[in-house]
């Protein structure tokens, strides 16, 4: 079961995680117990994009009571991030919750979090997410963007282009912003400030 697990490895570090996996999983048939060959096999899977069955590897990983603080947040982060490229948003959000109160200082894993809080219709933990957010970068365009759509899902209008400017005013260059912008302001009917949005946009784009 180690040579199996050990080539594995070997596999996995050249980069070649299709080999990788047949190898760890017949070190799991001889040998159940071998150390760290299932959060490798689960690794190896979510490098490969084969992200369901890298969920059922990492998912009794939890239940270990052996399992280190490091590695818990490592394998909470992974299973985040398998549900998220399924778009399994809502399936995502609990464990990159986890994920990021483990990691303070973690803004990639905050800007998925949010957009994961978006797109499953959590407004609320979008605007928890963008707070903890510009405790780490006040400047987070992205994160004023993520603000106003779910301020504009909850019917907020003026809360959603406030959000929008506050964008704008980080990053005028930010993808999109003046595109959001000019939305809200044509669906308030003012046709002439939304044209300049949109022309603006299209200089950006």
């Amino acid at each position: 079961a180690e040579a199996y697990a050990n080539l594995g490895f070997l596999a996995a570090r050249a980069g070649d995680y299709e080999k990788a996996i047949p190898l760890y999983r017949k070190s799991l048939r001889l040998n159940p117990k071998v150390a760290g060959v299932r959060i490798n096999l689960g690794l190896a899977l979510f490098k490969s994009e084969h992200l369901k069955e890298a969920i059922q590897q990492f998912s009794p990983l939890l239940k270990s009571p052996s399992l280190s603080q490091a590695s818990r947040l490592r394998v909470q982060t992974l299973i985040g991030m398998a549900h998220y490229g399924l778009g399994e948003y809502g399936e995502a959000v609990p464990f990159l919750r986890d994920a990021a109160a483990g990691d303070p200082g973690n803004l990639t894993i905050r800007l998925i979090l949010a957009h994961s809080c978006l797109w499953s219709k959590q407004n609320q933990c979008v605007l928890d997410t963008y707070k903890q957010i510009l405790s780490i970068d006040p400047q987070s365009a992205e994160a004023d963007m993520l603000a106003g759509e779910a301020l504009d899902e909850m019917k907020d209008s003026l809360g959603a282009l406030a959000q929008f400017r506050a964008a704008e005013q980080a990053n005028p260059k930010e993808p999109n912003v003046h595109f959001g912008i000019g939305y809200l302001l044509w669906r308030e009917r003012h046709y002439s400030d939304a044209e300049a949005e949109f022309r603006l946009e299209l200089a950006n784009n």
